[in-house]
């Protein structure tokens, strides 16, 4: 528990002192919608080695709380946190796609799950994504340059740790998951382009779950 302490406060000292990274067509945007669904996953991983990614919450009940992530995230781990406090009792992974369901018990994580769209995104269409870096929220939007058939692509900005988080439509739907991200330079400081999970293999794997 010390050592997950130390870990803890050192990551949070690291995002305190990065600046927040916005869009600048971002800043008005309803976002606060997409973040009440919105998580934070701490993976300690079999070599000691800590991670952070995101996730979203799918799936509530009294008892269990559902969330997607991607699946690279919790590949080789020993432990999951949502949020720094729920450890995950349940892992599902798929094996076409990037994509991963975690499951916490509990009725407390104050979160509500993230409306699904029904259609896949169109190209020039605009998105909006969240993801946590080092435990730091980042929130930013831009452009579909590419629709494929399981995976879209964006012209946006994203950084390490924002893997496993939503991508949304001006609707505030959930049209995909985080995956990839293209970096121009060698510091990984922000991507250029941002790869995700298409909406409709996100809800055929949740529908196999179910």
């Amino acid at each position: 528990m010390k050592k997950f302490l130390i870990i803890f406060l050192s990551i949070l000292f690291i995002s305190i002192s990065i600046p927040s990274v916005f869009a600048q067509t971002c800043k008005d945007e309803p976002f606060y919608v997409a973040d009440s669904s919105t998580v934070n996953l701490f993976m300690e991983k079999e070599d000691g080695m800590f991670g952070s990614c995101t996730g979203v919450v799918v799936s509530k009940n009294e008892e269990t709380t559902g969330i997607l992530t991607a699946n690279h995230c919790v590949l080789d781990t020993v432990n999951i946190h949502i949020d720094m406090k729920y450890p995950v009792t349940k892992i599902i992974s798929s094996k076409l796609v990037d994509l991963a369901y975690v499951e916490i018990k509990t009725p407390d994580l104050f979160k509500m799950p993230a409306e699904l769209a029904t259609r896949n995104v169109r190209n020039h269409e605009m998105v909006y994504v969240l993801g946590d870096y080092y435990l730091y929220r980042l929130y930013t939007c831009g452009y579909i340059t590419a629709v494929g058939h399981s995976r879209s692509y964006a012209e946006l900005g994203i950084k390490p740790g924002c893997s496993g988080g939503g991508v949304f439509n001006k609707h505030n739907e959930l049209v995909g998951i985080m995956t990839v991200g293209w970096f121009s330079d060698e510091d990984y400081k922000i991507s250029t382009t941002m790869g995700f999970v298409n909406i409709k293999p996100i809800n055929k794997f949740l529908s196999n779950i179910n």
